[in-house]
């Protein structure tokens, strides 16, 4: 019965901590296309450094500030 409840619980946290796949980050970008930019650019600095492990997340992260700084550039383009 515990397990149940925090299995429930668990999935209620997925459906709030992240936004719908059809909903829209503050980039303009629907999250689950934002996501993919930043897991391919991550994988793309793994590639550079040999695909030596033990820095994922400083790839994530680096890719994340990267993409960002990328779409919020776009996005403040005159849209033609």
């Amino acid at each position: 019965m515990q397990s149940q409840h925090r299995m429930e619980e668990s999935a209620e946290l997925n459906r709030t901590a992240r936004p719908g796949v059809n909903q829209k980050t503050s980039s303009g970008l629907p999250d689950a296309m934002l996501e993919h930019r930043i897991r391919s650019r991550a994988y793309e600095i793994f590639e550079q450094r040999g695909f030596r492990d033990g820095q994922a997340l400083e790839d994530w992260l680096k890719a994340e500030k990267e993409v960002l700084r990328t779409t919020s550039v776009e996005a403040s383009l005159p849209k033609h």
